[in-house]
């Protein structure tokens, strides 16, 4: 059990920086990449929103499934979530618009997607100073009420998306589909965290390990 355990650990380590470099590589390095910067910041802004939504997926993951190596790992993929998000704002602000802060001001006034990328980072910012094992004790139940923020930073990062591609939810016109797929998984996840759903889930799953263990007994 512990061997897995350090397998899917390491797993995810390696995943994450692997894919950093993975897209440093094919953007910056690359002869043939066109418009390197927008297409990292855009790459890296959605690897951010992929492990955003494993850390959310980790709880239901784990009591629905029982899968739970799975959901231990839900803090690390929070935090390479917020690396990834960190990386995207750095090359908005500095690869982008190199650190010119009046300049980047006026942009930030006059465009919406910003303004939801920019309060899901900083509440995800927030999560990630409070991540370690001392701020979880000095803040108490405070810490707990904290993180619960990842029920609505998820959300807002999936709309960051949706308004940057132009896609029209309700008109499905523009680029809705990727932005769509993943704001509907984000709504499965919460889904699946209100009580009633989340108990008819789980006796489901056991009504069909009952039957299989009927059908192959031991």
């Amino acid at each position: 059990m512990n061997k897995k355990i350090e397998w899917l650990r390491l797993l995810v380590h390696f995943g994450a920086w692997g894919t950093l470099l993975v897209l440093i590589l094919i953007n910056f390095l690359n002869p043939n990449s066109v418009n390197p910067i927008l297409t990292f910041e855009h790459h890296t802004g959605k690897t951010a929103l992929i492990f955003l939504i494993l850390s959310l997926a980790g709880t239901p993951v784990g009591s629905i499934l029982e899968w739970k190596d799975f959901a231990k790992r839900k803090k690390a993929f929070g935090v390479y979530g917020f690396m990834f998000a960190a990386v995207h704002l750095t090359t908005f602000l500095w690869l982008d618009y190199g650190f010119q802060f009046k300049f980047i001001l006026s942009v930030i006034k006059n465009t919406v997607y910003i303004w939801f990328g920019l309060a899901a980072f900083t509440m995800l910012l927030a999560m990630a100073i409070t991540s370690f094992k001392k701020m979880k004790q000095l803040m108490k139940k405070n810490w707990k009420r904290l993180h619960r923020l990842a029920y609505v930073i998820t959300p807002l990062v999936v709309v960051h998306f949706f308004l940057i591609v132009k896609a029209n939810l309700f008109t499905l016109q523009g680029n809705v589909q990727e932005p769509l797929i993943y704001g509907s998984i984000v709504l499965i996840l919460l889904l699946v965290r209100i009580p009633p759903i989340k108990r008819t889930l789980i006796n489901l799953r056991n009504g069909i390990q009952s039957r299989t263990r009927r059908t192959n007994p031991v």
